[in-house]
């Protein structure tokens, strides 16, 4: 992705963002450097999707003939894409090759280091949102950042000032992804409560920073990051928060036992709650729905907590050593756990439903016409309770029976670019794909 300082044709717009394709191999650019070059701009509108508008590119092009001018200055944001190239070098020197992407991508939000196969199984067990940087890595990161900083006798205030400027760090080197706009936006609305003595309202804050990115730029409505995180956020809010507020005030003997049955309650509640209210967003743009998401997230909750904060301790004592060999070698075994619970998962055949089955179209009937039976007869004992199971074995059934035909069944899809006709295989479930 380039912006064009100058475009040498007549009446052409300039200083704009553009998607730029080009087949030498030999040419390496730095962030900010200038290219001066031949461009022929593409006329097919669908090489720029929606998304990518988000990011402000609105035309694409092929370039010929390159020369590179490196910039003598450079803004200070590039300071941010330097240490999130650190980061990845880091990471990449010190764990080996199969694992040191893991905690790259959840720290930096790059996913490039992680081959298709293996991204296809995160998917397909629900767990897409740990590679992208949003209010789940803000929460581990920056609240453990305030509770060190309230440890070491920091003012309330204070320590929440220094939160808020990890956060916008965080969210620069994440390359200010719509996810971790989302997310700071909200984590600058707790700062300024807690400063001016307010309480906060999650809903609020959530609004105001949808509101803020928005007007922004419109085109984030578009922005997969965006929607996912709001969306699951939203879900939190109106249903986890309600009912892990009443597991809370559940009153039995403060046991070791009871404090873990509700804390992994709690967790079962929240992801469920979220992969309800992004179920319509991954059905449209992925075509397809985890359901054993929930059961992956309760299995790795602890050990990606752990993973991100080792990870951080790793890169700041990554130059000390014994220290930095020690926090590398949990690392890359977090990461191997997280790899090995990711893959055992992705071996399920009956993990999700994809969209394009006929059974999803029967499913959305079927939960309307159970919803006006039992708004009909809502006053009859046992109506909601009854209309609820019938639904939720016509759903298991549906989920067993497309998984059954689908199974072992592989997809090609052929797509033709200016350059040469790419094709595409698609295997269910993801771990039968060919490496």
């Amino acid at each position: 992705s380039v912006k064009t300082s100058f475009i040498d044709i007549d009446d052409a717009p300039q200083e704009i963002k553009l998607k730029l394709f080009y087949t030498d191999n030999d040419l390496t650019i730095d962030a900010f450097d200038t290219l001066k070059c031949q461009v022929e701009f593409s006329s097919n509108l669908s090489s720029v999707y929606a998304s990518d508008k988000s990011d402000g590119f609105f035309i694409s092009g092929f370039a010929n003939n390159c020369e590179i001018v490196e910039a003598i200055k450079k803004p200070f944001y590039y300071k941010a894409i330097m240490l999130r190239k650190y980061i990845i070098d880091t990471f990449n020197d010190n764990l080996p090759e199969c694992v040191s992407a893991i905690p790259s991508a959840m720290i930096t939000g790059n996913k490039s280091g992680i081959s298709d196969k293996f991204y296809s199984q995160i998917k397909y067990d629900g767990m897409a949102h740990v590679l992208a940087v949003s209010g789940f890595h803000i929460s581990i990161i920056c609240f453990t950042l305030v509770e060190l900083m309230r440890k070491l006798t920091l003012s309330k205030k204070l320590s929440y000032i220094v939160g808020l400027l990890s956060v916008i760090m965080l969210a620069a080197v994440a390359g200010f992804s719509g996810s971790a706009m989302r997310a700071g936006i909200m984590y600058a609305v707790i700062v300024a409560s807690q400063i001016f003595s307010r309480k906060p309202d999650s809903l609020n804050s959530l609004g105001l920073a949808a509101t803020a990115i928005l007007i922004y730029n419109p085109y984030n409505l578009f922005d997969l990051s965006f929607l996912l995180s709001g969306m699951g956020t939203l879900g939190i809010i109106l249903i986890a928060i309600p009912i892990t507020h009443r597991i809370d005030s559940w009153e039995r003997k403060d046991t070791f036992p009871f404090r873990t049955l509700k804390y992994f309650l709690k967790i079962i509640v929240i992801s469920v709650s979220a992969t309800l209210f992004t179920m319509p967003i991954s059905l449209y743009c992925f075509g397809f729905v985890s359901i054993i998401g929930p059961i992956v997230n309760l299995v790795l909750t602890i050990p990606i907590y752990f993973l991100m904060i080792t990870s951080l301790l790793a890169l700041i004592f990554s130059k000390v050593p014994y220290i930095s060999t020690a926090l590398f070698f949990v690392v890359e075994l977090l990461s191997k756990v997280f790899k090995t619970v990711i893959s055992f998962f992705a071996e399920f055949k009956y993990g999700g439903f994809y969209s394009h089955d006929e059974c999803v179209y029967i499913l959305i009937e079927v939960a309307v016409i159970l919803s006006v039976i039992a708004y009909i007869f809502r006053k009859r004992k046992y109506t909601v309770r009854i209309a609820s199971s019938v639904f939720a074995l016509c759903f298991v059934v549906s989920i067993i029976g497309q998984s059954a035909i689908n199974t072992l069944k592989t997809q090609v899809y052929v797509t033709d670019s200016k350059t040469s006709p790419s094709m595409v295989l698609t295997a269910f479930p993801p771990s039968e794909a060919s490496s």
